[in-house]
């Protein structure tokens, strides 16, 4: 067993001082990561939680034999259903709701994934697409493999935008890149859902679920910041061609995962709370660059650059990462680390691995290799799936409470 040294010192971390309990791993000695409110990312190998008990939900209304009558709006799933019962209210009361939020965000990486690499097709379309369009790509992949997603909604919010997209791809808005534009520039003007928009930005931004955690897609520049990029100058044994400009860039922009990006169409109530801001400089940076020159040339060259073209300031030395200025890669090549198990994109040059600064980095095929399929491949189904010819629609469940017990201000009512 490894015991970290000194390990009831203050842990290094970028959200502040810990002090970690005798014998704990926080960080973590293996991908140097903490969890939530500073508690060890470290866990056991004892299946638990509302997470696995979803997975067996999920398969079992997948597996039940549908409805002869085809699928409406009302009965989206054809009759299919389970009921859940439980000896416990509390534990009834916590599962409906779990159960929905873990299945909408399994059933949003597909549609996000599949709905964007849509409009990304489009070239009218893709020179103008930014993470502030995701809405548009969910809400169109619904449409068209037939998902029918229930976010739960406020009192001002409405389902008008479904009803828009809906006529929009009946009168054959996919089939023509100029009514696709169109389409866009009008729901641009429109808000999602509190809950569904949380879901969606979760589902970009989460550290085992994402789109980068599962090698599916990554967060990037859009395409009309590439040429600024590429002009930056030269980081000497780091950044000297495009390819490495772009991924040196992108590598900052990975950083600001855990803080979060500003959508336009996010409550004010969100920023310091589910948004952070940051300086625009990272300790992993530092460790990727190693050297004292790269690191000072990097923040003294790069840094305004790239503070100007992607992010907005708060204060004297905050910045907050703006979602409008940033795209989605889908697809193409990606490497894993062999120490920490980070999917991460390949840089030519670079055996770095950008979590742990390991030199433990080689390329993978995500859908052939054994280890990552045996340790993501769950969670990475349902995307591949929707983007095959002809794709197979995700299940999202609709959980609700349904509950016979009485309390003690309604016992005389029960033979009411």
């Amino acid at each position: 067993v490894y015991l970290r040294g000194n390990r009831l010192a203050v842990a290094d971390d970028e959200d502040g001082p810990q002090v970690a309990s005798r014998g704990e791993f926080r960080p973590c000695a293996v991908c140097g990561q903490s969890a939530a409110f500073g508690r060890s990312s470290v866990q056991d190998h004892q299946t638990k939680g509302d997470q696995p008990f979803q997975a067996l939900i999920t398969k079992q209304v997948e597996v039940q034999p549908p409805s002869p009558v085809a699928a409406t709006k009302l009965a989206p799933h054809r009759g299919r259903k389970v009921l859940i019962f439980s000896d416990s209210r509390q534990t009834a009361a916590r599962l409906a709701p779990n159960i929905q939020t873990y299945s909408t965000q399994d059933a949003l990486r597909p549609l996000i994934v599949s709905g964007y690499d849509r409009l990304l097709r489009s070239p009218p379309v893709a020179e103008f697409l930014s993470l502030e369009d995701q809405y548009l790509g969910v809400m169109s992949a619904a449409q068209t493999m037939g998902v029918r997603l229930r976010p739960e909604s406020k009192e001002h919010e409405s389902g008008r935008d479904e009803t828009i997209i809906e006529e929009a791809i009946a009168a054959g808005a996919l089939a023509s890149d100029t009514a696709l534009l169109g389409l866009l520039i009008r729901i641009r003007g429109s808000s999602p859902p509190e809950s569904l928009l949380r879901a969606m930005a979760n589902a970009l931004t989460d550290r085992y679920y994402g789109l980068e955690s599962l090698a599916l897609a990554s967060i990037i520049e859009r395409s009309e910041h590439s040429p600024r990029i590429c002009g930056l100058p030269d980081v000497p044994g780091y950044a000297e061609s495009d390819d490495q400009k772009l991924g040196l860039a992108r590598l900052w922009l990975r950083c600001w995962q855990r803080p979060g990006f500003w959508l336009s169409r996010m409550p004010q109530a969100w920023w310091r709370t589910e948004v952070q801001s940051r300086p625009g400089t990272f300790r992993q940076m530092d460790r990727l660059l190693g050297e004292r020159g790269p690191r000072a040339l990097f923040r003294r060259e790069w840094m305004p650059e790239l503070l100007s073209m992607f992010a907005e300031r708060f204060g004297a030395k905050e910045y907050r990462l703006i979602g409008g200025e940033l795209s989605l890669d889908i697809g193409g090549a990606w490497a894993y680390c062999q120490a920490c198990r980070t999917p991460q994109r390949p840089i030519s040059g670079w055996t770095t691995c950008v979590n742990c600064g390991g030199d433990a980095v080689a390329p993978i095929d995500p859908n052939t290799d054994p280890v990552f399929r045996a340790r993501k491949g769950y969670y990475r189904a349902s995307t591949v799936d929707a983007l095959r010819t002809p794709p197979r629609m995700p299940m999202a469940l609709i959980a609700a409470e349904h509950t016979a017990q009485l309390n003690a201000a309604q016992a005389e009512e029960v033979f009411s």
